[in-house]
């Protein structure tokens, strides 16, 4: 079994061009609407501001109030929300994609590789995506009929999960709608089981939770048998909004070991391996789902689905909005802490490499 070591991921949603001071740590994680509408200066602006924190790698995705980033809806709908100037939405996809410590995921998943200074690293599999249930006229938007094709194409073996949207009952209550969030994407979730779940978008549900799941349910996905709930305990205070679920907390280490055995590969999923930046594997996804003959988890006897995924007992939500409101603010702007999420993770050398393939 690999020795592990803690790292620190701070999670942030929902800016809308604000710039607030980071606190240090080894991962940033940003899920989405960096800005109101998603013109190049927003965007420049948030990439200046994400470019000089101290990290080592930035994992990012939109949301829909970034609308040059989700380029057919642009080509369709640009006009409305930028009448005098028309952007370039590549360019402004480009502020992303060439930012070397940028992992900027667009619907897709990536084998994230952490390097730290005694030589040893962990690599992690993140999937990504700027997607929500369509509400309004923003981008990346959804129908109710599309969700299943859309949230199946997260790999089984996904360590991290981040998208905009939140899943149906976790941190997505708000007060105009309730729970808003996606039922399709709380059904992946409890078939996944990741470390970490990191949304936004629904400001008011800010926070974390750890969700046990219920592992003797052989169903399309293990249910939920307790859910833990973390807020800031002190919110005007400038004290970190930190959950610590590392080996070094107090009876609080989170019971996922990301185990999955031999099922590491998508089955009936389109897969493009594109060139590996940085000795790094990456794997796009078909985001419309068209090719996909079914799911994962569909094509795996019950037995299997236990026997491969005992070791992961728990995910952390984490809702990391930054905006405290909606606008349009009518009592004014209010703003939630970023959150710190301390985990374990299996650490590599060269020699764990050799030992376990021999």
């Amino acid at each position: 079994m690999a020795s592990t070591r803690r790292i620190r991921i701070v999670c942030i949603s929902d800016t809308h061009n604000q710039t607030p001071k980071l606190p240090p740590g080894d991962i940033l994680i940003h899920a989405g609407d960096f800005s109101n509408q998603g013109t190049f200066s927003e965007l420049q602006k948030t990439v200046k501001w994400l470019r000089q924190a101290q990290f080592r790698v930035k994992i990012l995705v939109c949301g829909n109030h970034d609308v040059t980033c989700d380029i057919p809806f642009y080509e369709q709908h640009g006009g409305r929300f930028h009448n005098k100037k028309i952007e370039d939405p590549q360019r402004c996809i480009d502020l992303f994609r060439t930012e070397p410590t940028f992992v900027y995921l667009n619907h897709e998943a990536k084998l994230v590789r952490l390097d730290f200074d005694d030589n040893t690293y962990t690599v992690l599999k993140v999937f990504g995506s700027p997607y929500s249930p369509a509400r309004g006229f923003w981008a990346f938007g959804y129908a109710p009929e599309k969700a299943t094709e859309l949230w199946n194409q997260v790999p089984l073996d996904s360590d991290l999960i981040i998208a905009h949207t939140p899943a149906k009952g976790h941190r997505d209550r708000c007060s105009a709608r309730g729970t808003a969030g996606c039922k399709v994407l709380q059904q992946v979730l409890g078939r996944v089981r990741p470390k970490l779940f990191v949304c936004g978008h629904i400001h008011e549900g800010h926070g974390v939770e750890i969700v046990t799941w219920d592992t003797s349910s052989l169903g399309r996905g293990c249910g939920e048998s307790d859910i833990r709930q973390y807020e800031d305990q002190a919110p005007d205070s400038k004290k970190l909004f930190t959950v610590d679920l590392s080996s070094r907390s107090r009876g609080s280490a989170l019971q996922n070991d990301g185990s999955i055995d031999h099922i590491t590969c998508l089955v009936g999923q389109t897969v493009q391996e594109v060139t590996p930046v940085d000795g790094e594997e990456t794997i796009a996804l078909d985001a419309s789902g068209s090719n996909r003959t079914a799911s994962v988890m569909d094509l795996i006897s019950d037995f299997e689905k236990k026997e491969t995924r005992s070791g992961r007992l728990q995910t952390c939500v984490v809702n990391a909005a930054y905006m405290g409101k909606n606008w349009p603010h009518k009592d004014g702007k209010t703003f939630h802490k970023p959150i710190v999420i301390d985990l374990d993770v299996p650490i590599l050398t060269n020699a764990t490499i050799e030992e376990t393939s021999g």
